[in-house]
């Protein structure tokens, strides 16, 4: 999971206090990041640009507050947690992941692959821009233990960063310009595949528009990838087989969630699904993609 989706730093606070990440009843997780204001001018070149040991000036941030309503087995895996550890070492029991080959040549003994050590993440480290390159997302992943071997890899969410518009060339994240880049884009995209078969051998892509009120709207990509076109030369590039004497689904669904702030920014997550769990997945998902929320306090 590690290997997976303008802020200065992240807080991520307990509904009662502390800092780990919030879940209200199981299903409702909330979280809350100080960084760069979407509205300046520059934010791509400040978020491009971060280095968390540059102080920045306070007077560039604001509070958003991101928010999600999530299946009740999921979880945000949040290192030295004590609940998340507990699960964690149930999981090593139930669900243990795949080892490393033992390397004769190593000074020091291979250390064994945990869900702690290989799923955990460290809130102050999570920014939702693309720089540092040392960044984490915040994910939230399921742990149920019959959804866990029947997919044969977590299906997982996570908060990805904001946006400016102009990042991919959207004119505004009203319905008419996202419904006339949708067009022009899809159009595009077939054009491609059908110039480049073997090139997108196994791959499926679909655009979809969401209206999200106010006359805004949001984006869905949904790429689905057979698990070789993850490989090169036989070997995983961005995935690598999870759970121990378990195989990889055949293919994974990723669902880019692309959801308005304002007219001028928006909020991108990831969702991550292994291809044959999208039935069973099916109200998850629309809630997932209903209740994503960033808001600019």
């Amino acid at each position: 999971m590690k290997q997976s989706i303008a802020f200065a730093f992240i807080v991520v606070l307990l509904v009662l206090g502390g800092p780990v990440v919030a879940q209200d009843g199981g299903q409702t997780v909330t979280f809350q990041m100080e960084g760069f204001d979407y509205e300046l001018d520059d934010y791509d070149e400040l978020a491009a640009g971060f280095f968390p040991n540059v102080a920045v000036d306070p007077d560039l941030w604001v509070t958003y507050e991101m928010s999600i309503v999530v299946p009740e087995s999921w979880v945000v895996p949040v290192e030295e947690n004590p609940d998340w550890e507990e699960l964690a070492a149930e999981l090593d029991a139930s669900v243990p992941l795949t080892q490393p080959e033992p390397d004769p040549d190593a000074f020091e003994p291979v250390e064994p692959v945990t869900w702690s050590s290989e799923v955990g993440i460290n809130p102050a480290r999570a920014y939702p821009f693309e720089s540092p390159a040392s960044r984490v997302d915040i994910i939230i992943m399921e742990t149920d233990v019959d959804r866990l071997l029947a997919g044969g890899y977590p299906a997982a969410i996570s908060f990805s960063a904001v946006y400016q518009v102009g990042r991919l060339g959207y004119n505004s994240m009203a319905c008419a310009d996202v419904t006339e880049f949708v067009a022009d884009t899809q159009l595009e995209t077939e054009l491609l595949m059908d110039a480049m078969p073997e090139q997108f051998e196994g791959v499926e892509l679909a655009y979809d528009v969401i209206d999200t009120g106010d006359e805004l709207c949001g984006i869905l990509l949904t790429t689905t990838l057979d698990t070789t076109q993850l490989m090169v030369e036989g070997e995983e590039a961005g995935v690598e087989p999870f759970f121990a004497d378990v195989p990889l689904p055949d293919s994974f669904t990723f669902i880019q969630i692309q959801k308005p702030i304002s007219a001028d920014a928006y909020a991108e997550w990831l969702l991550v699904v292994p291809t044959a769990q999208l039935d069973g997945y099916a109200s998850a998902i629309d809630t997932l993609i209903a209740t994503a929320s960033v808001v600019k306090q």
